[in-house]
């Protein structure tokens, strides 16, 4: 599933990659050939922007329940049924509430999908750690990075755009690793041992007095940055119920965009006083108590560490299964 999920990464990154690196071609090319000022054709990319975005709207709300696993019902437990016999009386519960508490429970029911207690429980732990990683990227968004480089360095959005592709590509090389490294090491000391370093290297992007050791540390950063995120999304998606993992990715992206969204007003307030620089050092002070929350959650929550043995223990397995499958195959050819 590792593999999945980092060939997933790598997709999106080289997607990213070659938007990064063409938006500023595309704005040199309407500038010069259309005679476009600066600011017309920051607009004209926005609106090419809000057009794909229309068009991955459409094909998300085309998905059907046909994307949902479907639950074991051969390892149902106890448990389980006592969990679904309680959400059930609840909801029927709700539905005879017509106070105008029943009737706000009710609304919210509508929006936000029911799910579990025992992933409940853990859903509203990853929502707060997942929130302050998102609330640190809104911080350091890349097109305030990009302003920031450009307004710093006074360097041209073309030349930007060339160099700021660069991390994107290491980073969709580097999410490559991730799927080796996590097998040996498990899934989360993998995201928090990538993730930690990036952030550091974030923050020290400030100190930096050139251009050239500023993209350095990005790309360095952007090597490091998405080995996190093929491991998270295994992670998010064994630590919960597999019929309930769709709704739990659905809640935890919510979370992150809402979270995201809070991040460049901070920006926007420290440039303006004076403190553009600080705001990326806050991002990664910021990014970092996540991988330290992240830890301590590890070793404190006994869930979260039978995933990580259980992880272990399935890739060992499979290893295993492999190794010996190897060597009935090479017995049977001699």
């Amino acid at each position: 599933m590792s593999s999945i999920f980092a060939w997933h990464v790598v997709a999106g990154t080289l997607g990213v990659s070659a938007g990064t690196f063409s938006a500023g071609w595309i704005m040199a090319a309407l500038q010069k050939l259309l005679g476009w000022s600066e600011q017309l054709s920051y607009r004209g990319i926005f609106v090419a922007y809000a057009i794909i975005g229309t068009a991955k709207l459409i094909v998300a709300l085309c998905l059907s329940d046909a994307s949902e696993l479907e639950p074991r019902r051969k390892h149902t437990t106890s448990v389980d049924s006592e969990e679904s016999q309680s959400m059930l009386q609840s909801e029927a519960t709700v539905t005879k509430d017509r106070s105008i508490h029943g009737v706000v429970r009710r609304l919210l029911s509508a929006f936000i999908p029911s799910i579990s207690p025992s992933t409940r429980s853990v859903l509203w732990k990853l929502c707060l750690l997942f929130a302050v990683d998102s609330f640190a990227s809104g911080i350091v968004a890349f097109t305030l990075l990009s302003f920031y480089l450009k307004s710093r360095f006074q360097a041209p959005m073309s030349l930007l755009s060339s160099l700021l592709a660069i991390p994107f590509l290491l980073s969709a090389i580097s999410s490559l690793l991730a799927s080796p490294i996590s097998k040996k090491l498990g899934l989360l000391p993998t995201m928090t041992l990538t993730h930690l370093p990036s952030a550091i290297l974030l923050g020290l992007l400030p100190l930096a007095p050139t251009l050239e050791l500023a993209c350095v540390l990005l790309s360095l950063r952007a090597a490091l940055s998405t080995m996190d995120q093929g491991p998270r999304s295994v992670f998010l998606a064994q630590v919960v119920k597999p019929e309930e993992r769709i709704k739990v990715m659905g809640v935890v992206n919510t979370t992150k965009t809402l979270a995201q969204s809070a991040g460049p007003t901070i920006t926007g307030g420290m440039a303006k006083a004076g403190y553009f620089g600080a705001a990326f050092a806050l991002g990664g002070a910021l990014k970092a108590s996540y991988d330290i929350g992240l830890i301590i959650w590890w070793l404190s929550d006994r869930k979260v560490t039978e995933t990580h043995e259980y992880a272990l223990a399935a890739t060992s397995d499979s290893e295993s299964v492999g190794e010996s499958n190897s060597s009935d195959a090479r017995h049977l050819t001699t």
